[in-house]
């Protein structure tokens, strides 16, 4: 028979079950603000009995965690202890009240539609409508990289609320990339809408809404590709999300 290795001398049970329980109800907390049971399992790929069971206080392996704290975009470090930002990754949030004085100014190309109304293709001039200067700073490290590549419009409807509201404007970086994890605007059959996305491992997209009233959907990924769309590949990914501005009251 092994032997036991001994518990260190400052170990308590009880300190482990109450570590467990907070775990647990961070994670309830999470899964609520992430649309709920159901959607989070589909996004984790956990069954829903073994995610409910976690809510419930059983203790979470840490394959399990991780896939968790992804699916509701919080911080592993947050779900895990406790420590640390609950969501590091949000997306950064302006408002109409912030006062940037005389910063520098970077020019943004601003199109005159809105996510969820159909326009056809952004990558068509015509449908570029103005460019606006916004402060370097808002875009922080994004500007500097792909710079050319940001592009802004407004997002309108509830399916991403309480993240994004009807009438808040989007910053979207469109510089392709294989890393598809988080909110995006992608064009389906011409119509544009912002959703949040996570590749899964068979080799699909999931495209879910923040609003839990909103069905996710799942896509082959060979269906899809940047830029425009074609007949081969009818839903098109723009950008992701980089920044939202919030215009207040």
């Amino acid at each position: 028979m092994p032997e036991q290795l001994p518990e260190p001398e400052d170990f308590h049970p009880e300190d482990r079950d109450l570590a467990v329980k907070e775990r647990a109800e961070r994670l309830r907390v999470a899964v609520k603000g992430a649309g709920g049971n159901a959607q989070v399992a589909i996004r984790a790929q956990i069954n829903l009995g073994t995610l409910n069971n976690y809510i419930a206080g059983r203790d979470m392996k840490a394959s399990a965690m991780i896939a968790l704290a992804k699916a509701c975009g919080v911080s592993l470090d947050w779900l895990a202890t406790g420590e640390g930002p609950e969501k590091p990754n949000e997306i950064p949030t302006i408002t109409s009240a912030q006062s940037f004085g005389d910063q520098d100014l970077v020019p943004v190309r601003y199109y005159g539609v809105r996510a969820s109304a159909g326009f056809g293709t952004l990558c068509d001039t015509e449908a570029a409508k103005d460019v606006i200067l916004i402060p370097r700073s808002v875009l922080g490290a994004a500007f500097g990289v792909h710079g050319n590549n940001i592009v802004s419009m407004h997002a309108t409807g509830d399916s991403m609320t309480p993240t994004i509201s009807s009438g808040d404007g989007l910053f979207i970086d469109t510089t392709p990339s294989d890393k598809l994890f988080g909110i995006y605007v992608l064009s389906v059959y011409g119509t544009v809408l912002v959703k949040r996305l996570s590749v899964r491992a068979g080799g699909t997209l999931l495209i879910t809404s923040d609003n839990p009233i909103y069905p996710p959907e799942e896509v082959p990924l060979d269906s899809i590709r940047w830029g425009q769309a074609d007949e081969d590949h009818p839903t098109a990914i723009i950008g992701r999300v980089i920044v939202r501005f919030h215009s207040m009251p």
